[in-house]
């Protein structure tokens, strides 16, 4: 959810209010910390820019976001739940630049390798998943040699990649 705040704080940073979202819609952080930050600045909560979405199937995607273009225009710009659904985003923009005639900023979560490879590289909040799989493996070790039984909760730092797909309003 935070990682999702901080990737909605950099559009608005940027001047955008008219922000659409592609993801997974049922009670999942990334989809709470969009709505969150939308409220948090007064900015409208309009469902006709939010598009559900399998988010490890990049046709999924691809749908969702033409099905956005379909039916509105007057959002600015895209917060896509992870990297795989923005670069399917950010291809359907590339080859559709003529048709859709104006700059749509793009931002996700993840960091995977190819966000970095794609034209124009994506903006994306970092993950830290080796630390994060590091640190399973060593709770579930403490675990397992009965070093401790409470339940643990820890929140690792994510950060934003500022990289060329978003632009100021």
């Amino acid at each position: 959810q935070k990682a999702a705040e901080l990737a909605m704080q950099h559009l608005i940073s940027l001047g955008h209010t008219k922000i659409a979202y592609i993801g997974d819609c049922s009670y999942e952080s990334r989809y709470v910390g969009y709505c969150n930050s939308l409220i948090r600045h007064t900015l409208p909560i309009n469902y006709e820019w939010i598009r559900a979405t399998d988010q490890t199937d990049p046709s999924a995607a691809a749908a969702a976001f033409y099905e956005l273009l379909e039916h509105t225009q007057d959002f600015s710009a895209v917060f896509c739940a992870n990297d795989v659904t923005a670069i399917e985003v950010l291809k359907i923009l590339k080859k559709n630049k003529r048709k859709i005639k104006r700059k749509i900023s793009v931002i996700s979560i993840d960091n995977i390798e190819e966000s970095g490879n794609i034209s124009p590289f994506l903006t994306t909040i970092n993950i830290p998943r080796k630390e994060m799989a590091h640190m399973a493996a060593a709770l579930l070790l403490d675990r397992i040699a009965k070093k401790h039984t409470e339940t643990v909760r820890i929140e690792f730092p994510c950060r934003i990649i500022n990289r060329d797909s978003c632009y100021p309003k």
